[in-house]
This record gives C-alpha cells, sequence and structure tokens, in this order.
C-alpha cells in the first residue's frame, strides 16, 4: 500500500533532525520515496485549515493493548515489560497517559501542527493529521473500525484538534489532495542512498510490485 506524506515523529514531541534511505534493489514498478517540502505544503494549503491548526493545535491518541487485542501492544512499542519505565518515557516526551481496564494504555500527544524551522525560522506545515485519521485507511476499513469500536477516541490512533473538537473527513481528503500536488516521486536506482532534513522534507512511499 501506499504510505501517505509525513515527517518523521512529527506527533512526538522529539523527533529526529535527519532521514536516511538507502536503495540496495528497486522495486519493479513503483516503490518510489515521495518527497515534498514542508513549507511548500503550508504555502499551497487551504488558509482555513492553516488557521484552524494553528488556533487550535492537534491532539495525537494512540491506544495500546496490553497483550491481548488488535494493533500494537504497549509491550512491543515501547520495547519494555516496565509500566515504570513507560510511565518516565511519557512524562519526558510531554506524553499524556491512562491506563484502561485489561492492562491497556492510551496516550494522548499535543502537537503544534505548524512549527518554524529550528535553523531556518521558516513556518512548516509538520504533522500526521491523515495518517493518525481513520478515514485515510480507506471507506471500508473505516467503516468496520467503527462497528467495532463505541468511539472514535477508542481506536488504535485516532487525531483530534487540541480543543476536542473534531478533525471533518472532508478536511483530511482535503489535506491528502493538496500535498499530492507538491509531491515528487523520484525514481530510486541500485545503491542510492538519500539523507533528508526531516523538518522541512516530507516523505512517503509508493505502493510497488516485485523485491524492494
Amino acid at each position: 500500500q501506499k504510505i501517505t506524506m509525513h515527517n518523521e515523529l512529527s506527533y512526538s514531541a522529539k523527533w529526529p533532525s535527519r532521514n536516511y534511505f538507502r536503495c540496495i534493489q528497486p522495486s519493479e514498478t513503483g516503490g518510489e520515496t515521495l518527497l515534498a517540502d514542508s513549507r511548500i505544503i503550508l504555502e499551497v494549503m487551504n488558509d482555513d485549515i492553516v488557521e484552524e491548526v494553528q488556533r487550535k493545535g492537534i491532539t495525537y491518541i494512540r491506544n495500546l493493548h496490553g497483550g491481548m487485542g488488535l494493533g500494537p501492544s504497549w509491550q512491543d512499542t515501547f520495547e519494555t515489560e516496565s509500566k515504570d519505565e513507560l510511565e518516565a518515557y511519557c512524562k519526558s516526551y510531554n506524553i499524556q497517559y491512562k491506563w484502561r481496564e485489561n492492562d491497556s494504555l492510551q496516550l494522548i500527544q499535543p502537537s503544534k501542527g505548524i512549527i518554524r524551522h529550528d535553523k531556518t525560522n521558516e513556518l512548516l506545515w509538520f504533522n500526521q493529521i491523515d495518517q493518525f485519521h481513520p478515514s485515510h485507511l480507506g471507506e471500508e476499513l473505516y467503516g468496520i473500525m467503527q462497528s467495532m469500536y463505541e468511539s472514535a477516541a477508542d481506536f488504535p490512533m485516532y487525531v483530534q484538534f487540541g480543543d476536542g473538537t473534531p478533525i471533518e473527513e472532508a478536511m483530511v481528503k482535503e489535506i491528502l489532495d493538496t500535498i499530492e500536488t507538491v509531491t515528487i516521486a523520484p525514481k530510486w536506482e541500485r545503491n542510492e542512498f538519500l539523507v533528508l532534513d526531516n523538518v522541512l522534507i516530507a516523505h512517503g512511499r509508493n505502493s510497488y510490485t516485485g523485491d524492494r
């Protein structure tokens, strides 16, 4: 499947400054690492969307089971069996956490959604609204998830505005469509190496066939 555009760990309080990609074997078809300039994404984005994100901020929600359930467990995600270790990590990353029934865990992570580059001070689109909103998974899978969970906030991954108001499906679609207009798909060649400024450049991946 296609991986939509994002900056690595933009949902977190801390993120890597660089991304490193290497192609050992290009796929038969597709498989390009998609690239888009986060400054340009912000420039072409609907002004109303930009204003709302800046005004309200973003809240990311992740629900991790304790060993039995759909999606990842908190033990696998954080590579620990220790709740104390996990809680210390969450506090250091400004992650609110709630222990729930059956040893499951809910994580709530606030984010600005639009930030300034630490070197150039330029404003950038820097969020994963579309990836955390389940509507991007497609109508069929989204419908199944809606029938499985009482509330959208119980989905394995969810996103809403910082004031708790929902982000509408139409807005998610417009964000995806807008970013698509400024995305490039350079073809990989064997043994190429790519270094990206993680804040400046969003990345994704085209669907593909064959070994990659």
